[in-house]
């Protein structure tokens, strides 16, 4: 992982990062669950995964995801079971 925020910072920029979602529903020292409501066509800040994470979804949607380069791509959620 550390690979890749190197690789953010050289093409963000030392600039700060956004949240990564809108608010934290829990936290404790192993885990951080954050919780992100999106409506179509909304965004979230640039921002980065320093950590490992998982993503857990509870409707499917489609997205546009920039990968520590700046290059975009598209991407299918599926809807956790």
């Amino acid at each position: 992982m550390n690979n890749g925020l190197a690789e953010w910072r050289r093409h963000w920029g030392e600039a700060e990062s956004g949240a990564v979602a809108q608010r934290v529903l829990f936290e404790n020292d192993a885990v951080r669950v954050w919780e992100i409501v999106l409506e179509p066509g909304e965004e979230l800040a640039v921002h980065t995964h320093a950590l490992d994470y998982v993503i857990v979804t509870i409707e499917s949607s489609e997205m546009e995801v920039r990968d520590q380069h700046g290059q975009r791509r598209q991407t299918a959620m599926p809807r956790t079971r």
